[in-house]
């Protein structure tokens, strides 16, 4: 996934309650949040507002997550543009890169998403996902004529 930037100095959001969330750049941009307490309520509550946070003028995607031992983090996702996802390869970058920044985490370890796990890793500043993809849906797209008054797919 390669170099994930994360700022240092947290900004303060509320969610029920105020806590710090951190900056990080993977690409695009992503809001991280570090609290046991957060879960989907307060995802589909708060993740609306915080992916349109005024640090943020193109919006961001926000990830909840929470540290569930050394070796494993749980991570909820509300990407910009299209609300709640089950799983996505920079939120769970932003989350890693976020916790090995704060110094939360080892170099290796599992990342849960409602969708699945990835196995993640950093090596010499380098940050890498793994996983076993399986095919989940298979569909035919077959695309018409296109106008620019009248575009169709």
């Amino acid at each position: 996934m390669g170099n994930p930037t994360v700022w240092e100095r947290p900004c303060v959001v509320y969610v029920g309650r105020r806590i710090p969330a951190y900056r990080v750049q993977v690409g695009n941009p992503h809001l991280v949040l570090f609290a046991s307490g957060l879960g989907d309520a307060e995802l589909n509550r708060f993740g609306p507002g915080l992916s349109c946070h005024p640090v943020f003028p193109d919006g961001c995607n926000v990830e909840f997550v929470r540290l569930l031992g050394r070796s494993r983090m749980q991570v909820l996702v509300w990407e910009r543009g299209s609300g709640r996802t089950l799983a996505c390869g920079t939120g769970a970058t932003a989350a890693f890169a976020a916790a090995r920044a704060l110094k939360l985490v080892p170099p290796d370890m599992n990342v849960e998403m409602p969708g699945g796990m990835l196995q993640a890793s950093e090596r010499d500043g380098v940050f890498w996902l793994e996983s076993h993809p399986k095919e989940i849906f298979f569909g035919k797209l077959e695309i018409g004529a296109c106008n620019s008054k009248n575009p169709v797919l």
